[in-house]
This record gives C-alpha cells, sequence and structure tokens, in this order.
C-alpha cells in the first residue's frame, strides 16, 4: 500500500514538471516569435524633405507617401554635399543637426527597429550652381571669400600667405576686450602720456580728450568705428594691466582659436615684421568674433553717438561709395592701413538671405584713389 502511493506521488511530480517544462517551452517560443523579429535591426535608407525638426527627430515627407518619423541620436552623423546643376560634387562638409533647415531635401540612411527608423547618417543634397567669382579687376593681392552658413570657400587668392593685418587687428583688440571687462559700463582713463607717440606713429585717433575718464561700450566703439588709437590703447592699459599683458591676452585668444599662423606685437595694428597673420585666419577670427553679439552690433554700425554727444563714423562706412550689392547689402567692416600692408579690409554682406565675409589686403593706396580696397569689396559681393 505504501509503495502504491509513493508511486502515485512520483508520477503526480513528472506531471507537473512536464506541464511546467511545457509552459516554458511555450512561453519561450512565443516570447521569440513576438520579439525576435524586432531586435534585429534592418538596414534602410530614404530620401525626402524634411516637415519638421528637433533635438530628437525630424519629420521627413516622401513623395506620395505619409511622413516619416526619424529619431535622431547623439550618434547621427550629418554631412551636406554640394552638387551643381550638372549633379557633380562640388564640396562635402561636416556639419551638426543645427544645419539641417525645413524644406530641405534630405536623404538618409540608418536602421528599422519595431517599425521605427533610426537615423545613422544624414546628408543633405543641395543643388546650387556654382558661383564664380571673377577677378580681372581686383586690386587687392589678397582675397578671401566665404559663404558662412554653408562654410564654403567661393574666392581664395593668397588665402594661407602671410600679410601684415594693419588695423583688422583691432578686431582682435576688441573681442578680447569684450570678454574680459567685467561690465560695459566700466570707466577707462585716456592716458595723456600716449598722444605724444601716438602723433608720432601717425597714428588715426577717436577725439577723445586726454586725461579723461570715457564708459568702456564708447572706448569699444572708437577701437572699431575711427580706429581710434588712445581708445585701443587705454582699453588695452586697462583691461590687461599693461599695453604688453593685454597683446599676451591677444595671442593665447589666438592659439585658442586655431589661429597657428598668426602673431600680435600691439593692439593697434602699427607696422612689425613680427605682427603678422593670414587672410585665412583673419576669416577665423572674425568668423569667432561675430558669435559675439556686443562684437557684431559694434562690427555692423556706420555710426555711434557718445556720451558726449560726438558722433564716431565707421572708416569703412565713411568713405564705401555704397554698401547696397547685386541682392544684398554689405552690412559691417573693419578697414586697415599701412604702407607696408596696403589697403586692407574685413567685411560682411548679406545676400540672398546669406552671410558671407570677405577678408581682402594689399590693395594699392595711390594718392588719386585711396578706396580700392573698398570698390574690391563691391565688385565681389556684386557676383554673389
Amino acid at each position: 500500500m505504501k509503495n502504491k502511493r509513493n508511486n502515485n506521488h512520483r508520477k503526480l511530480i513528472f506531471v507537473w514538471r512536464s506541464l511546467f517544462s511545457l509552459i516554458i517551452l511555450f512561453g519561450t517560443y512565443f516570447l521569440y516569435l513576438r520579439y525576435s523579429s524586432l531586435s534585429e535591426p534592418l538596414p534602410f535608407s530614404m530620401s525626402g524633405t524634411i516637415l519638421q525638426l528637433s533635438e530628437e527627430e525630424i519629420l521627413l515627407e516622401k513623395q506620395l507617401e505619409d511622413p516619416v518619423s526619424i529619431q535622431l541620436s547623439t550618434d547621427t552623423h550629418f554631412e551636406r554635399h554640394y552638387l551643381n546643376l550638372e549633379g557633380e560634387l562640388m564640396e562635402i562638409s561636416k556639419s551638426s543637426r543645427g544645419l539641417l533647415n525645413l524644406n530641405e531635401v534630405v536623404e538618409v540612411s540608418g536602421y528599422l527597429i519595431d517599425d521605427q527608423f533610426h537615423a545613422q547618417k544624414i546628408v543633405s543634397m543641395e543643388h546650387e550652381e556654382e558661383i564664380k567669382i571673377k577677378t580681372d579687376q581686383l586690386n587687392s593681392e589678397f582675397a578671401l571669400l566665404i559663404d558662412l552658413e554653408r562654410e564654403r570657400t567661393l574666392l581664395d587668392i593668397n588665402g594661407d600667405e602671410s600679410m601684415y593685418p594693419a588695423s583688422m587687428t583691432k578686431v582682435m583688440t576688441a573681442i578680447v576686450a569684450i570678454e574680459n571687462l567685467e561690465n560695459l559700463d566700466d570707466l577707462i582713463y585716456i592716458s595723456p602720456n600716449m598722444f605724444a607717440e601716438l602723433q608720432i606713429q601717425n597714428s588715426s585717433m577717436a577725439g577723445f580728450n586726454p586725461g579723461s575718464w570715457v564708459n568702456a561700450l564708447d572706448v569699444l566703439y572708437g577701437i572699431m568705428l575711427p580706429s581710434g588709437g588712445e581708445a585701443t590703447l587705454a582699453m588695452a592699459e586697462h583691461v590687461g594691466g599693461t599695453v604688453e599683458g593685454f597683446v599676451e591676452m591677444m595671442n593665447q585668444k589666438a592659439r585658442e582659436i586655431g589661429m597657428v599662423a598668426t602673431n600680435f606685437t600691439n593692439p593697434i595694428g602699427l607696422h612689425g615684421s613680427n605682427h603678422y597673420t593670414t587672410p585665412k585666419q583673419i576669416a577665423v577670427l572674425v568668423s569667432y568674433a561675430l558669435q559675439n553679439e556686443v562684437f557684431r552690433q559694434i562690427f555692423t554700425a556706420d555710426t555711434y553717438m557718445l556720451d558726449s554727444g560726438a558722433i564716431l563714423t565707421s572708416t569703412m562706412f565713411g568713405l564705401i561709395p555704397r554698401t547696397t550689392v547685386t541682392n544684398g547689402q554689405i552690412i559691417g567692416g573693419r578697414t586697415g592701413f599701412t604702407l607696408e600692408a596696403g589697403r586692407c579690409l574685413v567685411s560682411l554682406a548679406v545676400i540672398d538671405g546669406h552671410e558671407y565675409l570677405l577678408v581682402t589686403g594689399g590693395a594699392p593706396n595711390l594718392p588719386e584713389n585711396q578706396i580700392k580696397h573698398l570698390l574690391d569689396a563691391i565688385y565681389i559681393f556684386d557676383q554673389i
């Protein structure tokens, strides 16, 4: 009797174990059927027009189909391809998602998971006619034209060659000052001791009185618009402690932003064999400085009224015959001149809604025509 009960007990245990094993087996098979096809990424690609854009996803409209949501991640790689009208590749540049635009046609490759498209690579294909800039009427020895937003170089004449920057130096002076001033209302002392030397050097002046105290914003405009030597030295001493200390700050900033072929020996732009840069380095500097709203406001001002009521006038806007160019406007600039540097200019224009930066140098300084650098800017911007 006892053995019979033990056998029944063993049979019951066997049945329960078998049933449990079947449950595990069927459950595993069900999960496999449910998820195996979804966990395996499927390579996929498509092209279309961007309808919506955010940090996490883009909504892509395909021709004759419903819009598709595409998930973005920090690993998503972006490229921008430029093609001419014949479909020939002009340039490829790495970009960030910030350069994607609504209504832009893109090609996306990635993979599908759970019917959701995850982007691995996004390529913008912009079909644009190649811009060819004529130079037969150019006066300048150096010329570099850059499409800032689309990161394209449209003209490069001696862009990597060493040049003397003259008063284009003051772009660095201004941005270093702006970044290191505690307050734009700081009072800057215009020391009388600097004026005799500035007159010997035939430096341009902003018109501040010796021994006066001027607020920092007025001094910055005095540096950038009339290219004032006294404003420049006063700011350098205030920010750097000494002019030499400020020049070291300028060179440190140059190294920080990648101006490896540049060296400054003074904040004004006075000639010196060891005071040099290249057109491409000036473009790097101005592109960097324009990201600062205070600098941009000063750089694009044609005139400025001081607290005293005096009016400062931009050396570029005061002499340029016209600022209207084909399909756009020249909106800012900084001139420069020494006998060794010739007539120099870094200028900014907006044409068809896009910003273009032009650096020129080495234009001749003829007694009968001292604005050939300004004429070069008009000539080049008119062709875009």
